[in-house]
């Protein structure tokens, strides 16, 4: 024995109790927080949660919950001093009172060193003799708590597993910080096109990271909004179109307490073709006069060397015109008017090709105009009847063709 064969003999009856206790704790406070976390996986799985905080809640909740566990059980680690042990045993009446108590406390002045060594051998024998069946009351309580402590880690372990953590919503339960951008990120909403033309429809392109849905709000000028929900792919997206169009859209996108920015496209109003003309001037040695052509779409026959004068007026601004074929022969634009001339080379179809200030096409049908190029020649006079030289009747009178080109 030892000077302190006592406290020795006591660590030692006490050394199952402790390692239950711990066990005890420590399962108790994983299996708190496995409960914690996994029963916020279930809800995710359920839909019972959309924004993507609640991860940060859960994991909030599981550190509170291992704090206060832990600093219970280091509380209660003081059950489990050798002197509170002692005490114990002398409470339920193994020993009389104090008799283990005061070897474990160290002597007073004036205390015999040999009677007090003596005293303490002596302790340290009842203690292994009687120890084990005092204190085994105690240990069969520590193992119940160590039962019940690996019962609650097993039942966090099922419910965290069978959660299915590993895809789905409950996969952003291991992604705290994903989860925190998904929380402070912005609401976005963007469109194909911020102008369009009446009647087309327009592509919304929807994000609310970390969410499962969003509400898109729609409204033309003079009208309410309207809501509608959208629902969200794993990456928080979604497309959605909307049209034909006939006026304005405003749209705005709210996911909780974020809103996007207000989105506006554009309907374009139509542009028609107001006024056209197209002057023939042909070639001076022709000596004719100029003269309108036809664009109803009828083949215009024109000797090579024709200027074709355009004028013409649109009923919007305008940023481009021009004939297109082979070619193209542009013309000046001016405000809503256009004008210019051009020579056509080459036989074909001349389309005119008009482009408003905002990058549209004019409504209706389009003007072409089918030119077939007349390449000019040397007259010529020939006299096929009669063909050749001949003798004159008694009359006096032959019959003649003449045919003459130019």
């Amino acid at each position: 024995m030892t000077d302190r064969a006592t406290a020795d003999t006591l660590r030692r009856l006490t050394a199952p109790l402790r390692g239950f206790e711990g066990a005890a704790w420590t399962g108790a406070i994983l299996g708190s927080v496995l409960v914690v976390l996994g029963a916020a996986a279930w809800l995710a799985r359920l839909e019972w949660f959309d924004p993507p905080y609640w991860v940060l809640v859960a994991w909030a909740g599981a550190i509170l919950m291992m704090i206060a566990l832990g600093a219970w059980g280091w509380r209660h680690r003081r059950r489990l001093s050798l002197t509170t042990v002692a005490r114990t045993l002398e409470d339920i009446g193994v020993w009389r009172r104090g008799r283990l108590t005061a070897l474990l406390e160290p002597p007073i002045e004036g205390t015999s060193q040999a009677l007090y060594r003596e005293a303490d051998r002596a302790g340290a024998r009842d203690l292994a003799g009687a120890g084990g069946r005092a204190i085994s009351s105690l240990t069969k309580e520590a193992r119940g708590h160590a039962a019940r402590g690996a019962a609650l880690l097993l039942v966090g372990l099922l419910l965290i597993v069978s959660a299915g953590p590993v895809d789905g919503s409950a996969a952003l339960l291991w992604r705290p910080r994903a989860a925190w951008d998904a929380t402070i990120a912005p609401v976005a909403l963007r469109a194909s096109h911020q102008v369009v033309n009446r009647g087309d429809s327009v592509q919304l392109e929807l994000q609310a990271f970390g969410r499962r849905s969003a509400v898109l709000w729609t409204r033309s000028p003079g009208e309410a909004w309207r809501s509608e929900r959208v629902a969200l792919d794993e990456a928080g997206q979604s497309t959605l179109t909307i049209g034909p169009l006939d006026s304005d859209l405003h749209a705005r996108l709210t996911s909780g307490t974020r809103n996007s920015e207000t989105l506006t496209v554009t309907v374009r109003l139509p542009a028609f073709l107001g006024s056209l003309s197209v002057i023939a001037r042909y070639p001076a040695y022709l000596r004719l006069a100029d003269e309108p052509l036809p664009t109803n779409g009828d083949t215009l026959l024109l000797p090579a060397g024709t200027r074709l004068a355009t004028a013409g007026q649109a009923t919007a601004e305008l940023a481009e015109a021009s004939w297109v074929a082979a070619t193209v022969h542009g013309l000046t634009v001016s405000g809503s008017t256009f004008e210019g001339d051009f020579v056509p080379r080459k036989s074909g179809v001349y389309r005119l090709r008009v482009r408003t200030a905002d990058g549209g096409r004019l409504a209706g049908t389009a003007t072409d105009l089918p030119i077939r190029i007349v390449t000019d020649s040397t007259p010529s006079v020939e006299v096929p009847v009669p063909g050749g030289d001949t003798l004159l009747p008694v009359t006096l009178r032959i019959p003649l063709v003449v045919d003459a080109r130019d």
